[in-house]
């Protein structure tokens, strides 16, 4: 028996092809986004995985090319897999070349990010309009998804690239889904799934998108057998399913099986490159309690953060656990939000599809399977948040009689356009702000420090950032910090001893290796950062060890490489120093430093003429350093000593 819904459904209306009111709605989301987020052009790149994914990574270092496209689809790099985000990357680090200007070289990266960004808020307001034929209410939705602050991390960190362009491809396949139920055509279908597929190779966050579908079946689409609510007008029959023709409820959930053999498919490899690359955290190393005490306390400061955005940062650390009253109070606002919804599912059945988005499509990163450290993260609400503003849009009054004889209605359109225009000035504005945030690493992790609270991970990095800006005291007072907060992780250690060993206190910088390792003994930073005391300290065959240790661990990493080929070096094992240096350089053919000292070997063992195209590699990627012209004219008189160290 098919339930009759009651009511006027205003977003049931036909949809139409693009009209005047529509490429002006476009032009102003364009316009709108474009201008909020200007000051990405000013950002460059952070030490939060944009090395991982960019600056540090040879592959997309070097650009296109048949070797990095096969890397692409085969590796499992940054315990992900996302072929597409590669390849996107890729195409940025050949565009540079030419568009970069002087001195930003994280600029095409960004550029593409915003574009990606802005063609993604047209999307939102093509498939809302398309579903629901309500041209402004789309609008609205898709305008303050398109300037809200926790659109910030999406847009302007580089390592997010997966994130819109997953989301541009899901929203593809939305619009295509959208054509497929009033064509009923399989090539439709086919775009469907082509679309969907490409968004998982983007990144796997959409893996219940084929669930949402079967939400818009029941609205707005009207494609269940419970639903017998038709749009009106010359056009109805294009707005969902002929009449009688409504498909029984089988065959719904019949054609979205393709779609779910996809999403278990990329659910399975999604989770061996991220268990392989060490992401995915065991249930001894966060507990089980905690993992199912985030999820409601996640989900509620999801809710808070679309209507508070002070309080944002690129990182929130994972409590454990949360204490019962709040995890208690979160469950009971998601249960009255959902019993609410219920209620309302026949009068309002917007509430429940939008609010069933918003569950949904946050299913795979509210932390049941734990992957990374974090209790959440603002890109996460990057498409689940329209759901939310689905259930706010469609709630609102429908302003009918805005005819000039009719006074009244008139004003309140008014009074409703200058409220709207209002909360976007507002959003626009906080966004602008929150994206100053992003302009380097130091800004950025500060601010996260200062809104959070007991933020080891921030506290760690922004110490990071402030080495490599040769700020080493400030460093080591928030390397402290962090590990003060932790003191119960290896890690926090080792790099409070880095830090104190960039400060000039090797004394400190040991103890601190040798706390770390008595935590990990199988820890390879700690290893590593205590060889290179021991090497400066004259000690080469302790240091050999000590890398070597780190090196069992990390067999790839070329900065250990490249220390173990000077610890060599300074033993007089040249062979072995040259072995090391060319596997650093295998792992990152522009390290000029392995380049140079690898020269200097070389010179060493006789081979001048192959020692001459790595100094001038050397030079070429570091010409500002004088140590390396002088080596190379060095060579070129027939004289050369041992390696020296910086």
């Amino acid at each position: 028996m098919r339930t009759e819904l009651k009511g006027p459904l205003p977003s049931s209306r036909p949809p139409t092809q693009p009209q005047g009111p529509d490429r002006l709605i476009i032009a102003l989301l364009v316009l709108l986004t474009l201008t909020t987020f200007a000051g990405v052009a000013q950002c460059g790149f952070i030490n939060l995985d944009d090395d991982v994914y960019v600056t540090g990574n040879p592959r997309v270092f070097e650009g296109l090319g048949l070797q990095g496209v096969a890397w692409a689809f085969t590796t499992f790099h940054a315990a992900n897999y996302h072929p597409l985000t590669w390849l996107s990357l890729m195409l940025d680090a050949e565009l540079s070349e030419f568009l970069a200007p002087p001195g930003r070289p994280a600029f095409v990266f960004h550029m593409t990010n915003l574009a990606l960004h802005t063609l993604n808020a047209v999307l939102v307001f093509a498939v809302l309009r398309r579903m629901t034929g309500a041209a402004w209410r789309a609008a609205l939705a898709a305008a303050v998804f398109a300037v809200h602050p926790l659109r910030v991390e999406s847009v302007a960190w580089v390592a997010e690239r997966k994130d819109v362009l997953s989301a541009c491809f899901g929203l593809l396949a939305m619009l295509a889904y959208v054509r497929y139920t009033r064509t009923r055509r399989w090539r439709e279908y086919a775009l469907v799934a082509a679309m969907f597929a490409l968004s998982l190779l983007s990144k796997p966050m959409l893996v219940t998108l084929p669930l949402l579908f079967l939400l818009l079946d029941f609205w707005p689409l009207g494609r269940t057998p419970w639903l017998s609510h038709r749009p009106a007008g010359p056009s109805a029959a294009k707005a969902a399913e002929p009449a009688g023709a409504t498909p029984k409820a089988e065959r719904l959930i019949v054609e979205k099986l393709p779609l779910l053999a996809l999403s278990a498919a990329s659910c399975v490899v999604t989770f061996i490159a991220q268990r392989s690359g060490g992401a995915v955290q065991s249930i001894e190393n966060l507990g089980l309690s905690a993992r199912l005490g985030n999820v409601p306390v996640a989900y509620a400061r999801y809710l808070g953060k679309m209507l508070w955005f002070g309080d944002l940062a690129v990182f929130y650390p994972f409590n454990r656990p949360w204490p019962a009253w709040q995890v208690g109070c979160a469950a009971v606002l998601l249960a009255g939000v959902s019993a609410l919804a219920l209620a309302r599912v026949k009068a309002s059945p917007w509430l429940a599809v939008g609010w069933c988005w918003f569950l949904g499509l946050l299913v795979p990163v509210i932390g049941l399977v734990q992957a990374g450290v974090q209790s959440m993260a603002d890109r996460y609400s990057y498409l689940p948040s329209v759901g939310l503003l689905v259930m706010a849009v469609w709630s609102l009054p429908e302003l009918k009689g805005t005819k000039p004889e009719s006074p009244r209605p008139r004003a309140l359109l008014v009074c409703w356009s200058v409220a709207f225009a209002g909360i976007l000035a507002s959003l626009s504005f906080f966004t602008a702000k929150q994206t100053d945030h992003w302009r380097d690493s130091v800004f950025l992790l500060d601010h996260a420090v200062r809104v959070t609270q007991n933020n080891w991970f921030a506290e760690n990095n922004l110490g990071s950032a402030l080495i490599e800006a040769h700020r080493e005291q400030e460093a080591v007072a928030h390397f402290r910090r962090s590990r003060d907060i932790r003191p119960e992780l290896a890690v926090t250690h080792s790099n409070y001893g880095m830090a104190l060993a960039r400060a000039g206190d090797s004394e400190g910088a040991t103890k601190a290796f040798e706390k770390a390792l008595a935590i990990d003994p199988d820890l390879a930073d700690a290893h590593h950062r205590l060889g290179v005391l021991l090497a400066k300290a004259g000690r080469p065959d302790e240091a050999i060890d000590r890398f070597r240790r780190a090196l069992r661990r990390r067999p790839d990493d070329f900065h250990i490489q490249h220390d173990l080929g000077m610890a060599l070096a300074d033993k007089g094992d040249w062979p072995a120093a040259i072995e090391q240096y060319k596997r650093a350089i295998a792992g990152w053919p522009y390290h000029a430093e392995a380049h140079f000292h690898l020269g200097k070997a070389l010179v060493q063992v006789g081979l001048k003429e192959e020692a001459m195209d790595h100094f001038r590699k050397a030079v070429e990627y570091r010409p500002d350093e004088a140590r390396y012209r002088e080596a190379m004219e060095a060579a070129l008189a027939g004289s050369g000593a041992g390696p020296t160290r910086p």
